[in-house]
């Protein structure tokens, strides 16, 4: 077995013990087949959709799964109001739901029919007496208007060639269908007035459009601040012209710093960026 044969291996015997740990939680609970639980008292059962489940069973038994998993959960001690953007199947959306104490709310926000479908379904296996939880069809993008996307069938993005090489390839792997689509859109400030929601947490992941949320809703950010989880997408930022040091700036200006290590500064968040240029991070003001 050669070197990386081992790493390979050890990698995938995290996973899978996560994944027996989870099943021993499963049992002990009483809990039939389908359901996740990252502890003894936080668990949640899966959506039908096979594609959605096997999602969830990476971002809560890999590695890097595992390690967004908790800094999301220590984000939201103590939140009560979670604005989920970008919410696809309602991985987070559900986590946070079965990690509550006390009465919260909920806005899930999903433009894509396919993974809204998955994400109507996990709310309703899912309903708690305590959770009001809410489900927006908009995008949120920086004006009221319609724009055109493309759907993998399980998450969509807006259009444009790397998009639809994207799409088409995660289609083919989950013999899905892609679409072009014309979804309506509005800025996060009017969903919020819509659904009368003041959240103290945010969880943003849109595929590079965290810019035009985060630009447009500055004034909102400033008067709630509100704990972001923030996916930043640093590699499609730069391919669209856009610079991810003028968004982190902007969030800086307003008081936000790290989660886990609030002394150093935004700036150098960027060069962080993984293999696919993507950096997942905890903000809080």
């Amino acid at each position: 077995m050669s070197f990386f044969d081992v790493i390979k291996f050890a990698r995938r015997f995290a996973y899978h013990l996560r994944d027996d740990q989870s099943r021993q939680f499963c049992q002990h609970l009483g809990l039939g087949h389908g359901y996740i639980c990252i502890n003894g008292t936080t668990y949640f059962q899966c959506p039908s959709s096979s594609v959605a489940y096997s999602a969830f069973q990476d971002m809560a038994f890999s590695g890097e799964g595992r390690r967004e998993l908790k800094e999301f959960l220590d984000l939201s001690a103590g939140c009560r109001s979670f604005v989920d953007v970008g919410a696809s199947g309602g991985f987070f959306s559900a986590l946070f739901a079965a990690s509550r104490t006390e009465v919260s709310t909920i806005l899930s926000i999903e433009p894509d029919p396919g993974a809204r479908e998955v994400l109507l379904d996990l709310r309703n296996k899912n309903a708690r007496e305590t959770v009001k939880w809410k489900v927006e069809s908009r995008a949120v993008m920086s004006r009221a208007e319609s724009a055109l996307f493309v759907s993998s069938g399980y998450g969509a993005e807006v259009i444009s060639p790397v998009a639809v090489r994207n799409a088409e390839k995660c289609a083919a792997e989950n013999n899905l269908h892609c679409k072009i689509l014309e979804l309506p859109c509005a800025t996060l400030p009017d969903l919020l007035r819509k659904h009368s929601v003041l959240p103290d947490l945010l969880k943003i992941d849109i595929e590079s459009y965290e810019y035009e949320l985060i630009q447009s809703s500055l004034d909102v950010l400033r008067r709630w601040k509100p704990r972001i989880m923030l996916e930043l997408h640093v590699a499609l930022l730069r391919a669209r012209g856009e610079d991810p040091q003028m968004l982190l700036e902007s969030l800086s200006s307003i008081g936000y710093r790290r989660f886990r290590r609030c002394r150093q500064n935004l700036s150098s968040l960027a060069a962080e960026a993984d293999s696919a240029g993507v950096v997942r991070t905890g903000l809080i003001i």
